[in-house]
């Protein structure tokens, strides 16, 4: 229903509480609205500083990882040496096997004056002896032994030192 109001202007009610209302409606729906902008920005900086305080984490964990990357870099170099400390140790074990053999196996009237490795490959062995037979008997001793193959004789030179004659000789061993 509509109102209609008959009296003259100067009489009539003024409208300024209608505006009043208007104007309080008006302000509480921009303070509802900046109560809510409040609210968001209050979660916003919330979430902002909680990502910050990951970012922080992440970088921190990071910083771990690189360090752990170092120390497996560091234990596969370990590693590395180790193994080669490895074989060399069962290198120079297998050698200092071969050299004992080689000692023991030298008969009672010979000696070895050199030892010296070609190629990785082959084994000359340099000394003197009384007899032939002690040569022959040492080449014996060394076809024995796993270690050597193709035993020889690659030469056997006289020699005279003082009032005794010896056999200067070099033997060639495959290994």
């Amino acid at each position: 229903m509509a109102e209609i109001n008959l009296l003259p202007k100067e009489k009539r009610p003024k409208k300024s509480l209608m505006l009043n209302k208007r104007f309080l409606l008006v302000m509480i729906c921009l303070v509802l609205f900046s109560s809510y902008l409040l609210v968001l920005n209050l979660q916003l900086n919330n979430h902002l500083k909680t990502a910050e305080e990951l970012r922080i984490e992440i970088d921190n964990y990071r910083i771990l990882i690189e360090d752990i990357e170092e120390i497996k870099a560091y234990g596969d170099l370990l590693e590395k040496q180790i193994q080669i400390y490895s074989e060399l140790l069962e290198g120079s074990t297998s050698w200092g096997e071969k050299l004992e053999d080689i000692n023991q196996m030298v008969p009672k009237n010979s000696f070895i004056t050199g030892l010296h490795m070609e190629d990785n490959k082959f084994l000359m062995i340099k000394g003197y002896a009384l007899t032939l037979g002690d040569i022959a008997a040492f080449i014996t001793y060394l076809n024995e032994k796993q270690y050597y193959t193709s035993v020889r004789l690659h030469n056997a030179i006289e020699e005279t030192r003082g009032d005794i004659t010896l056999l200067k000789y070099e033997i060639v061993c495959g290994i």
